[in-house]
């Protein structure tokens, strides 16, 4: 699940309502055959991805078809193109 700064029973609640959401969207588009993942990380490395890697961190990425996770590596962002 996707982690949130509130931590409220409301808060959480928004949070598992918006993974459920992006996790459906996802479903949809893999009918499509089309690979799609979601990279996340500490909101405490960086708000933004600019953020993160100024600060020599990497996301983590999450493909929503099989629920796995892998440390997003410039080897492999590499071998997106």
């Amino acid at each position: 699940m996707l982690q949130s700064k509130d931590d409220t029973v409301e808060g959480l609640k928004k949070t598992q309502s918006l993974y459920n959401i992006v996790r459906d969207f996802s479903m949809e588009v893999a009918k499509l055959d089309i690979l799609n993942v979601i990279w996340t990380w500490n909101i405490a490395d960086g708000k933004g991805l600019d953020d993160l890697i100024a600060n020599r961190k990497l996301p983590i990425e999450l493909n929503l078809r099989n629920g796995s996770k892998r440390a997003v590596t410039f080897q492999n962002i590499h071998d997106l193109y």
